[in-house]
């Protein structure tokens, strides 16, 4: 693990693309249960090694992720063993009180049946679910 880590807030793909307008027409995204997307309002999260962003659902919009290296994955059925809750000021995500790294297993009973698909990821591999 890196002494340090950083990421760059959100960055939306448009602007980023806005000279290779092209791009937008290779991820289809009809074939992910999206009709009528482009990906244009998409937005994109780089981080370096070792950073994280706590376990969340995004209550809005549609989300596709490429995680070129790492590991993760709690299906949407595990939702109330993560202990789902709001943060003020932060009105896109819903984020879990628990630490799945070390969780606190008083604190957060049903976190034991929470069943994790945990894959890992390095450079050039993907996950497909």
């Amino acid at each position: 693990m890196p002494k340090y880590w950083a990421y760059a807030d959100y960055k939306y793909i448009a602007p980023l693309l806005q000279d290779k307008p092209y791009m937008f027409e290779d991820v289809v995204w009809s074939q992910f249960g999206f009709p009528g997307h482009n990906g244009r309002d998409s937005a994109l999260w780089i981080g370096t090694e070792g950073a994280n962003t706590p376990y969340h659902l995004d209550s809005y919009g549609y989300n596709l992720v490429l995680q070129v290296q790492g590991r993760h994955l709690f299906p949407p059925a595990n939702t109330s063993c993560l202990y789902p809750s709001r943060i003020p000021y932060e009105e896109s995500s819903v984020f879990s009180q628990v630490d799945v790294l070390q969780p606190d297993l008083q604190r957060f009973p049903a976190f034991r049946h929470a069943k994790a698909h945990t894959a890992t990821l390095q450079p050039g591999q993907v996950h497909d679910t």
